[in-house]
């Protein structure tokens, strides 16, 4: 009984013979579609089983001994160890040779058996969009299904190599083990169970834990009754923390549903640190973020928004973008792919990194370790997605490039983050606005100060919100220009960070009291200098166009003053949320915006 195997894609059966001979003979009839592996057929007479001198599939010859094992004390090869069946002695034996197939290069295979993956090669998931090849292996008169995925060539690229030191340690943390009291304790929390022994000693915890490694219980101190304490046995000693609760229960940052876990963080972390505090210390020293990046998804799809909006269809879109080095590069890989593709607007973000607990196996994005912990293992980038340990964010370049599926809305949203995700100049809300703005409403009486209705300014901001770049605010839907220009400041005042940020808000304020216009508007100048380069670019087209505006004074009566004390606050806003501060830096406000204003030409 065997099962039916996949033909091989460069080359077939027709024309050779059953039983495995040289001569050509007639055609035999195409063989039948492979059947999912549950399910089991006849077949003819095997091919002979090969012989020790066969060469394996990936390169290696039959019987040959597998890389050697990591020395004592070095950290053990990755899951995406490069090469085919690395650090498996064994492994060279459970694939058979695969006669009359192409040779595929050990460094660029991905091999899944049955649905799951070989021993010891390279595994995918994050590591890339390889191109698919199929063919069978021969175990004994089995033939099993197997996809080899071949990815491009080395020199092009190399798949991150994932570390799993850390992540064999955590394995080999010794278990919790609860010891219970045999006694009934009275007064004992709610929240407690049976480990609960009730007031004792140091002394007498350490001898009920003496010789049970990972053994713990809970008592009531002594010294300080009513305060509770975690004995824990590790390291041949009993280690004794302070105990919380508070819904859930701590020791310190991160917080339990229940004491076993917070145990078993524990000894995961203790057994960790102790092992390998030099490896950690070092982990940040050579990071795969330097040499491969980080952000190619959504460099993807950087790419493929830019396709489309040159009214090309999805599918050519594919189609030419299976030939760019995007296609070549894995999920990981992000930042070296968008420097080669359209994006002129690379502004500078930071990213927004955020304790995060994550399910199942993770491995940090930047130096390829494992993140280990059972919760808050590491942080995350709300805009983009990265994954790092908390000690590895401290050295992330401020390359973040938002994903548009982690961007909720448009107003209330950080301005650099908006641009980045939306691969544009400026916010859709500034260009949308002015450009409605200009075309029907700069001779428009009191523009800016006149306001309209706020029901209408909230349905322009959820058509934003909804819609994007596509919402509807000609005057066949909002005939009132007030409505939109209403909108536009409200997108001004609900940004979380102000145009001029808070960083360069005290800066500005001091430069507007300098009495000398030269030398105050030399000082604006230099701290624009400072401001982002997304704000920069945002403020600067903004006093474009409301120089324009200045333009119909007779008909608008809206001068560079009238629109300074309109925006002044919008703009700006002190640091402090205090009211003093604010009324003490309105004249100054206005007077910033009123020279930006006027001086639009020099100062940009």
């Amino acid at each position: 009984m065997t099962l039916p195997g996949v033909g091989c894609a460069s080359g077939g059966t027709e024309g050779r013979s059953r039983d495995g001979g040289g001569a050509a003979g007639p055609a035999s009839p195409p063989r039948r579609p492979a059947v999912p592996l549950c399910g089991v057929r006849e077949r003819g007479p095997q091919r002979p089983a090969p012989s020790a001198g066969d060469q394996h599939p990936f390169g290696s010859e039959r019987g040959a001994p597998a890389d050697p094992a990591p020395p004592p004390g070095a950290p053990a090869s990755g899951f995406g160890v490069r090469g085919a069946f690395k650090d498996r002695r064994a492994s060279s034996a459970v694939v058979p040779a695969v006669r009359d197939r192409p040779r595929i290069p050990p460094r660029s295979v991905e091999v899944l058996w049955g649905g799951r993956r070989l021993p010891g090669v390279p595994f995918g998931g994050r590591c890339g969009t390889p191109r698919i090849l199929s063919t069978s292996a021969r175990l004994g008169t089995i033939d099993f299904p197997i996809r080899i995925k071949r990815a491009p060539d080395a020199e092009e690229y190399q798949p991150p190599i994932w570390k799993s030191y850390l992540y064999q340690l955590q394995q080999e943390a010794p278990r919790p083990k609860r010891i219970i009291c045999p006694r009934e304790v009275e007064n004992r929390p709610k929240y407690y169970g049976r480990e609960f022994h009730g007031i004792i000693s140091r002394e007498q915890a350490d001898e009920i834990l003496a010789g049970v490694e990972g053994a713990y219980i809970l008592r009531e101190s002594q010294r300080q009754p009513g305060c509770y304490t975690l004995a824990l046995r590790f390291g041949n000693q009993t280690l004794n923390y302070r105990l919380f609760y508070d819904g859930k229960h701590f020791v310190g940052e991160k917080r339990f549903e229940s004491i076993h876990d917070l145990v078993t963080d524990g000894l995961i972390t203790l057994y960790i640190e102790t092992k390998a505090s030099e490896y950690i210390s070092k982990m940040t020293t050579n990071p795969i973020y330097e040499h491969i990046g980080y952000a190619t998804l959504l460099r993807e799809k950087v790419s493929r928004r830019l396709s489309r909006t040159k009214n090309e269809s999805r599918k050519a879109s594919v189609t030419s973008e299976e030939n760019t080095p995007v296609e070549k590069i894995t999920s990981l890989v992000r930042r070296a792919a968008l420097t080669q593709n359209d994006n002129h607007f690379n502004y500078e973000k930071a990213h927004n990194f955020k304790v995060h607990t994550f399910r199942g196996p993770h491995w940090c994005e930047y130096c390829a370790n494992f993140m280990w912990g059972l919760i808050a293992q590491g942080v995350r980038c709300s805009d983009c997605g990265l994954n790092v340990h908390k000690q590895c964010s401290k050295y992330v370049p401020n390359d973040c490039q938002p994903d548009l599926k982690r961007i909720k809305r448009v107003y209330c949203c950080d301005l650099t983050t908006l641009v980045k995700a939306h691969n544009t100049q400026r916010p859709m809300v500034v260009d949308s606005c002015i450009r409605e703005i200009e075309a029907r409403g700069l001779k428009s009486e009191g523009l800016y100060r006149v306001s309209g209705f706020t029901e209408h300014i909230e349905d322009v901001k959820m058509a934003f919100d909804r819609d994007g770049d596509k919402a509807d605010i000609s005057a066949n839907i909002y005939p009132d220009i007030n409505i939109i220009a209403g909108a536009l400041k409200l997108y001004f005042r609900d940004l979380p960070i102000p145009v001029i940020t808070y960083d360069t808000y005290s800066k500005f304020i001091e430069a507007a009291k300098i009495s000398n216009p030269d030398e105050r508007l030399e000082a604006i100048h230099e701290v624009l200098m400072l401001l982002p380069a997304a704000h920069y670019e945002t403020l600067r087209y903004l006093m474009i166009h409301l120089k324009k505006v200045t333009l119909h004074e007779k008909e608008n009566f809206m001068n560079a003053e009238n629109l300074g004390i309109v925006f002044g606050p919008t703009l700006m806003r002190p640091p402090e949320d205090s009211t003093l501060a604010t009324l003490n830096d309105m004249r100054y406000q206005k007077l910033i915006v009123q020279i930006l204003i006027e001086n639009e030409d020099v100062l940009f």
